[in-house]
Formats: C-alpha cells, structure tokens, sequence
C-alpha cells in the first residue's frame, strides 16, 4: 500500500500538516511572539524554516493578525515606490484587511511609496483592527530584499521595532518574525543604528533528533508498510543524514510504495544522495571556505562558533557543531559526497598540512 507522499519540495501547508514534526524552536518561537518580541530565525535551506513559520501562523489563535510575505518575490524589483507601493503593501492589505473594524479605516489606507509612507501604512493598518490585536509580520527569505534598498527596509523595520512615540500607538502591536538562510552581517552591519537584527531573539534551524526522525518512518508504518527491524531502520537513516529534515523526507519518499522495507532498501534509498549543487557552487566561489571544508574532511579540529565564514557554512548548510564543540560536516551523506568531489580534484588541491593526505585517504576507508 502507497504511503502519503513526504514532502520533498517547497513548505509543509495547513493541507499536509499531518508531516509536519514540531521542533524546540516552534515553542522558542511561539513564546517569544506571545511575549511581544522580535525575532530571527536562521537556517540553511531545506531545513523547514518557511514551513515553521506556517505552524506558527496555525497556533497563533485569537488576537493575532499573521501576515506571511515571501520576500524572495519581490528579488527583482528596482524601484523604492513599487517595493513598498506594489509590492510590500498590497501583500499586507490582501491578508489584513478582513479584520478592519470598519470599511472606513480600510479607505483612507493608500499603499505607502516610500520608507516615511511605510511608517505611516502600517501605523494605520494596526490602528484599523481591534485594540486588542497583535500583528505578526512573517518576513521570509530575508536575504533577498533588494540590494539597493537593505538599508532602507530595514531601517524601516528598526525603527518600527524601537519607536514608541505618541503619534505612533500602532507600532506596539506590530511584532516582526524576520527569516533567511543568510548571516544578517552581510546585508547590514550589525552595530548599525539601522539594524533590526541586533534587536531581535535569534533562533538557530535545529536537525531533527531521533525521535523527529522516527515520526517522519513511522509515517510509512502507519500506512501499511512493513519494517523489518524497525529500530535498526530508524538508526541507519538517522545516522546517515544526522537528522536533516529534508534528507529524512526524501528517502522516506524514496521507500513510499514498498511491501516491506530492509537495510538493504534504505541503502538502495540512500545511495546517490549529494549535496546540493549551490553548495558547490558557493564553495567553488570562497577560497577560505573551501580550505575550511578541507581542513575538516581531513579531520582538523576547528571550534564552532558564528565567525563569518563558520557563520556561512553553517548557514549554507555544510557543517554544524559536533558534540565535542568542533565543527563537523552536517551528516555522513554530505561528508561522503564531498570526499568523492575531493577526490576528483585531488591533484588540483594543495595539502594545508602535513599529513592530511593521509587522514583524507583513512577516511576514505570508512566512509566508502
């Protein structure tokens, strides 16, 4: 019997939310808006950043107004007026305007032109709908936000999150749910005054753990599929994608319509799974990336922490914090994919110490 298909591409809706396996940071979430803070959630692709925030806008409940934009839609716009008349405006308008008080506040609304218009828009949006209601502003794909207008929105977004003036009562009831697979240094610096993210509570993406990881097999199991050795079945696939989100999917997506499923078939499942060919690109692109991934693979020590380019990779979904605090490749099936690419170019690639061909090659062993 076919199992529900596991959800392989794009975010997981209200339709399949049946998938969907909560994490610490749904509740880290969840109370922070309940709370009135800011918050950032950061994450490398495909780790479920946009479906979490589908699940927060499922739980919110009565008093809250969630509005979800996908920035990444507006990439292309080279305009200050259409990015906050056309784009930014109308998106919010489309997903608040059931909850005006009255048809009188949503007539004088006029979709803001510019940064200042911007002030005034959402002032007035959160003056439309009951005193009592908060607004949650999920921002996906932060890091997509046109170039030339980084520092401009978020400004805008600072001073909204900063300003309680008397004129400006609606601002309080605006929180800010801001999310990207990009280290917000590299859109604006941190220590500038026009930052909102040194302001907010940021939230790290987390891999499933094993018990994530068994919901998401046992789903198979729930429709009619027979587990030999269940346990040991659960282990092998969390062991080989350490617990990534979508690599659990796909191989359950991959042993869908079996009768009964083996090691041997979550092998087979398993096997010709990569990594992703923008992580090679960006690796292709960073020198000092590269020879990170290198020193790592080679089995080098280096402390996890969120320096810039350790910030990068982690973001790019490359490497992760060991348990012993040192960064390691972020599961078994990257590592495995990243050691054959190496060793494609072998030659090409000078050895950053001594003995590292060696360790490369003892790897090598235990891994293939």
């Amino acid at each position: 019997m076919a199992a529900k298909a596991f959800q392989t591409s794009g975010p997981i809706t209200d339709f399949d939310k049946t998938v969907y396996i909560e994490r610490n940071e749904d509740k880290e979430v969840l109370n922070y808006i309940r709370g009135g803070k800011h918050v950032t959630i950061l994450g490398a692709r495909q780790t479920g950043k946009t479906s979490l925030l589908y699940n927060i806008e499922r739980q919110l409940g009565e008093g809250y107004i969630p509005i979800y934009i996908d920035l990444s839609a507006g990439d292309s716009i080279k305009d200050e007026r259409e990015w906050y008349q056309q784009f930014l405006c109308e998106r919010i308008l489309a997903q608040v305007s059931d909850r005006f008080t009255s048809d009188v506040g949503k007539q004088k609304l006029v979709p803001a032109e510019s940064k200042i218009g911007f002030f005034n828009f959402i002032n007035q949006v959160a003056l439309g709908v009951k005193p009592s209601d908060r607004i949650v502003m999920m921002l996906d794909e932060f890091g997509t936000v046109p170039e030339f207008l980084n520092d401009n929105f978020f400004g805008a977004i600072r001073t909204v999150t900063v300003e309680r003036t008397i004129d400006r009562k609606g601002f309080e009831k605006w929180i800010f749910v801001l999310a990207g697979s990009t280290e917000p240094g590299e859109l604006i610096s941190l220590q500038s005054k026009n930052s909102p993210f040194n302001i907010t509570q940021r939230i790290y993406m987390s891999d499933f753990d094993k018990e994530g990881t068994r919901q998401v097999v046992e789903n198979l199991k729930a429709h009619g599929i027979q587990l030999e050795k269940g346990e040991e079945l659960i282990n092998r696939i969390h062991e080989q994608t350490g617990g990534h989100p979508f690599l659990v999917q796909v191989i359950c997506d991959r042993l869908k319509n079996s009768d009964t499923i083996s090691i041997d078939s979550v092998n087979q499942a398993i096997n010709g799974l990569t990594v992703p060919q923008r992580i090679y690109d960006e690796l292709n692109k960073d020198k000092e990336a590269s020879q990170l991934v290198i020193r790592i693979l080679g089995g080098g020590k280096e402390f996890f922490d969120r320096s810039k380019i350790k910030a990068k990779l982690t973001l790019l979904g490359v490497i992760k914090r060991g348990k012993d605090g040192n960064c390691i490749i972020h599961n078994p099936i990257y590592e495995k994919a990243l050691i054959a690419r190496l060793r494609e170019v072998l030659q090409d690639i000078a050895a950053p110490s001594e003995g590292w061909m060696e360790a490369i090659r003892k790897r090598l062993r235990q891994l293939f």
